[in-house]
């Protein structure tokens, strides 16, 4: 969706805190330079930054382009990081979807239910919103590497058959479930 410019909707990634919405737009960044979009063409803002907050979203395109000197608005990747601190982000990326037929925009946020019923008011048409939820414990299990730690079982319950998992290693689940945690608080 991201590198497809011929789609005239901005990508609206939606999710609770920490969840994991700025890794995966950094991640996005990193396969499009991979890809060979030049780094000049692509715009990172983290609207949360004060310098940011009362900036239009199209006077940061325009400080962008004016920056790398490429007057050209055709064939950018534009990230803004939690909109929700823009006023009436809504509109700002409306009217930037209306304008730069041949941009991308990209935009993350953690108000998740204000976003979404802002993206369909007045982004209707414009906007495509993706929903990230956090991880189940199962899902953070197996991204760990850890998928030793734990196993599938079933149990028959009056003729229905449900899987579930068992920690084959309780203590060893225990210690590490603590020390991510304790990870997770630090940082």
């Amino acid at each position: 969706m991201v590198k497809n410019t011929t789609v005239r909707r901005a990508s609206v990634l939606m999710g609770p805190r920490r969840v994991g919405k700025t890794v995966m737009l950094y991640h996005t960044i990193a396969q499009l330079i991979s890809d060979g979009v030049s780094p000049q063409k692509i715009l990172y803002a983290s609207i949360e930054t004060p310098i940011y907050n009362n900036i239009s979203l199209d006077a940061l395109f325009t400080m962008a382009k004016k920056a790398t000197g490429d007057k050209d608005s055709n064939g950018w990747y534009i990230f803004f990081d939690e909109i929700q601190y823009l006023k009436e982000w809504e509109v700002h990326l409306k009217t930037l979807v209306d304008v730069y037929h041949h941009t991308k925009f990209i935009a993350s946020g953690s108000a998740a239910a204000a976003l979404k019923f802002k993206s369909n008011e007045s982004g209707a048409g414009r906007f495509t919103d993706f929903m990230l939820p956090p991880l189940t414990f199962h899902e953070f299990i197996h991204l760990k590497n850890l998928g030793a730690l734990i196993k599938a079982d079933t149990i028959n319950w009056k003729g229905n058959i449900a899987i579930f998992f068992i920690d084959d290693k309780h203590h060893r689940v225990k210690q590490t479930f603590y020390k991510l945690c304790e990870l997770w608080w630090l940082s």
